[in-house]
């Protein structure tokens, strides 16, 4: 991770996890839609023969559906917000 805030909530979510695999929990993993969940996807995912460090941003997340990128094609502010949108929703399902 690059960044102080990516690099702390990624040693934060290692220790939770680590925390509940030592209680005998499972881990709790953020959904790919929210910040957290794509930086640690981009971490275990990644080539490690090509690897490069990363901050958040719009294209570690995972693409808006299909007919929800083409209708807002022309409004970058909207496309974020929806992707923002989306995000809260899938932290807001996972905490329920």
């Amino acid at each position: 991770m690059e960044g102080y805030v990516e690099s702390i909530a990624t040693g934060l979510i290692a220790g939770r996890n680590a925390a509940a695999l030592a209680q005998g929990r499972e881990p709790r993993l953020f959904p790919a839609e929210t910040a957290l969940g794509s930086l640690c996807r981009y971490i275990s995912s990644a080539d490690p023969g090509n690897y490069q460090p990363a901050n958040i941003t719009f294209d570690v997340l995972p693409a808006l559906e299909e007919e929800t990128r083409h209708r807002l094609r022309h409004d970058r502010r909207a496309r974020h917000g929806e992707v923002c949108r989306r995000a809260l929703a899938a932290l807001e399902s996972q905490l329920a």
